[in-house]
């Protein structure tokens, strides 16, 4: 695929969103670069690093510049995303890609969107490097392995299959319909040494929880998808799948939804942007009756 034109769509896309007194300028070589990728995966990127920029300038504005190259010596097509702004400490940059690590507290972000950015790119066979000072502003180059001649993008995969499973370990099914995230949480879920079972609706938990060869121990699931909730989803596995526990996470926590969640027989709820700190607890909380039922004991992330 052609970076060019995609480099000229979001740069139309972003600068729509933009406040007044913020910039947004593209600086792009007049070859053409070409490289092997997923469209709307790249531009899911794109649009991450120019929001992230975005919010680190002050609030009279700045300006936000969008490059595109290619570097003949290394093969390598380089899109870059640099901002004015405020800038990153050391110990923050190496942080970054750290799932739902985030500077703007609970209210600001998950903390997703850049782990989200770095599996992308690594995914295409690229990296990501950062240069970033603090009150002088960030750059974040993305290197990209260039093809020689145009190809077709490629279609939207369907969601990615976590790690391979562990041969042991609890079975715990994630719910969400974000395919990224469901990729994440699979390959989470993995490392804390679980059987991950991801999928993209809760109609297919339903069919799944209603197997039963399907030695389920845990199902955690987002609260706001089409079609069904992750409470109408909880509802349902009580009458179905009585005492699986239950985990919703959701973006906004409060008073109504924990009162709802426990009238649903839920057994926890987190919100997303304390998602990893929070569900160490909760395996940690809900495996070991799971565990001690099938011999296998858990191993819950540290």
């Amino acid at each position: 695929m052609l970076l060019g034109p995609l480099v000229e769509e979001t740069a139309r896309l972003v600068r729509a969103s933009l406040p007044a007194g913020t910039t947004l300028a593209v600086d792009a070589c007049d070859q053409p670069v070409c490289v092997r990728g997923n469209r709307s995966q790249l531009q899911r990127v794109l649009m991450n690093l120019c929001t992230n920029a975005w919010q680190a300038l002050p609030a009279t504005g700045g300006l936000i510049t969008l490059r595109l190259d290619s570097e003949a010596a290394s093969g390598c097509a380089l899109l870059s995303v640099a901002d004015n702004g405020v800038g990153m400490s050391p110990q923050v940059q190496q942080r970054l890609f750290e799932p739902f690590f985030t500077t703007r507290g609970a209210a600001g972000g998950t903390g997703l969107g850049l782990s989200v950015v770095h599996g992308i790119v690594g995914a295409h066979g690229g990296r990501i490097e950062v240069d970033s000072t603090p009150g002088q502003g960030t750059c974040f180059t993305l290197r990209l392995p260039l093809c020689e001649e145009a190809v077709p993008a490629a279609p939207a995969a369907a969601v990615p299959p976590p790690a391979a499973e562990p041969a042991a370990g609890p079975l715990v099914v994630y719910v969400d319909d974000d395919e990224v995230l469901l990729m994440l949480m699979g390959r989470l879920l993995a490392r804390a040494g679980c059987r991950p079972h991801c999928v993209s609706s809760p109609a297919e938990a339903l069919q799944l929880a209603g197997d039963a060869a399907a030695a389920i121990d845990l199902l955690i699931t987002d609260l706001d998808m089409p079609a069904m909730s992750g409470m109408a989803l909880a509802e349902a596995l009580q009458r179905t799948r009585p005492g699986l526990p239950v985990v919703i996470c959701s973006g906004s926590v409060d008073a109504a939804l924990l009162q709802q969640a426990r009238r649903a027989g839920v057994a926890e709820v987190v919100a997303k942007a304390q998602l990893l700190d929070d569900l160490r607890g909760s395996l940690g909380a809900l495996l070991p009756a799971a565990a001690a039922a099938s011999g296998v004991p858990p191993q819950v992330p540290q």
